[in-house]
């Protein structure tokens, strides 16, 4: 939910690049690392780490390369030690 409010105040006039996505199955899982597409001269990434009405939750971020991830973890953060990280 949070990240589809982000991505309708991207459409407002900046560009962006969805990485990957699993709206077409109704979000119940989390991107294979097949279907994520990183642009390397990205800014920067963006996730949701948890996705509290589906019940998904990442175990490990995607490799991103050298783009910096910024990753929203305000619905899982107290629940495991804080050990995501970006890492090739």
């Amino acid at each position: 939910m949070w990240t589809a409010k982000a991505i309708a105040e991207l459409k407002k006039g900046f560009p962006y690049h969805v990485a990957a996505s699993t709206e077409a199955a109704k979000f119940t899982r989390v991107p294979r690392a097949d279907e994520i597409k990183i642009d390397p001269n990205a800014s920067y990434v963006h996730m949701a780490t948890n996705n509290t009405i589906e019940g998904t939750q990442w175990s490990t971020p995607p490799v991103v390369g050298n783009v910096p991830l910024v990753a929203d973890m305000s619905s899982d953060i107290l629940s495991r030690p804080p050990t995501f990280q970006n890492s090739d």
